[in-house]
């Protein structure tokens, strides 16, 4: 929550959307789009993991 004097990432993303599509807007939401799939792709990779060395164990 902002106030209206404040400007945060997304409401400058939003603005400058509104207003014209500029190449730092792109490129933040290329890195925000990148950074959220390499999370989750990280997350299925060590919850497979887990599993697998848990299968291990138990034999």
């Amino acid at each position: 929550m902002a106030g209206a004097e404040q400007h945060t990432i997304p409401r400058r993303m939003w603005s400058g959307i509104r207003e014209h599509l500029s190449p730092t807007i792109i490129a933040a939401a290329t890195l925000l789009i990148v950074l959220s799939i390499a999370l989750m792709l990280t997350m299925e990779w060590l919850r497979r993991r887990s599993e697998r060395l848990r299968g291990l164990e138990q034999t």
